[in-house]
């Protein structure tokens, strides 16, 4: 049963200024929302209609529900937001779940650590879906660097199920290792994986790659291949500087989609954008 006055507090999110500027701009808990209104911010957010056309909805209030329910912090709360992520990351809205989804949760906490980590574990979800939970951990292990530790263990351990993950999988977790939690201490599984042939190198290279960037080699001693048809020492570097970017601003913006995912979105939007004016 929808809370009485849950409708009334939609109008007001759609008259707030789009929330894509500054995810953290609007107190959402000051125009009334309560815990007794979770089930109707899930219900907002897994509603289809609001997914189907960018200009079908004035204000994108499913936008705000994910906001609100990450401003009350509850385990109710996170649960709907990984909720939304398990039915939504796949789809068109996947920039946005990588743009604005990590400060979310960077400003939830370590509370959402759990959550997460059963996020990136199930592999019954989409690679989208589950990547989102590597987007997640950051920002909460840089405004609590004491979760460092307890993050990295997380994506170590799912790590060590190489032979059974999908090398897409594997790659982007490598990824992260070295890029942006700067592992030194995951190399051995890190190594183990690449000998097994199970990293896609598409996201970080070769195990030379890496051993040049962990500083355990001064260089490569063997021709780089362009794996992805881009200039990977600028992807790495895009990357390699998020972490300092969440530093700086405690969890503010992530953008680690794979420069394959990004370039594929980008063409499906201008497509449809190109089908709408027609």
């Amino acid at each position: 049963m929808t809370h009485p006055a849950y409708s009334a507090i939609v109008e007001q999110f759609i008259k707030l200024d789009a929330p894509y500027d500054d995810i953290t701009k609007h107190d959402l808990l000051a125009l009334g929302i309560t815990t007794e209104m979770i089930p109707d911010l899930i219900a907002t957010i897994l509603d289809e209609k609001y997914y189907e056309d960018y200009d079908s909805y004035e204000g994108f209030p499913h936008l705000y529900a994910y906001i609100a329910l990450g401003q009350l912090k509850t385990p109710a709360s996170i649960d709907g937001l990984i909720l939304g992520v398990k039915k939504w990351a796949h789809t068109d809205w996947f920039e946005w779940f990588c743009e604005e989804m990590p400060d979310i949760f960077g400003a939830i906490g370590p509370m959402a650590i759990p959550q997460l980590i059963e996020l990136l574990q199930d592999k019954s979800l989409t690679f989208d879906a589950r990547t989102c939970a590597l987007h997640y951990l950051l920002p909460i292990s840089v405004a609590y660097p004491e979760e460092r530790d307890r993050c990295v263990a997380a994506l170590v351990s799912e790590l060590e199920k190489f032979e059974d993950n999908d090398p897409e999988i594997n790659g982007y977790i490598v990824m992260y290792l070295v890029a942006d939690y700067k592992a030194i201490e995951a190399v051995p599984i890190i190594e183990a994986a690449y000998a097994a042939d199970r990293v896609d190198p598409a996201f970080i290279g070769d195990w030379e790659d890496v051993r040049v960037e962990f500083g355990l080699i001064p260089a490569r001693t063997t021709p780089r291949q362009n794996y992805l048809g881009v200039d990977r020492s600028r992807m790495l570097g895009e990357q390699a500087s998020l972490f300092d970017d969440y530093a700086k601003t405690a969890a503010k913006r992530s953008e680690n989609v794979a420069a394959k995912k990004k370039a594929k979105r980008k063409q499906e939007k201008k497509a449809r954008q190109k089908n709408r004016r027609k």
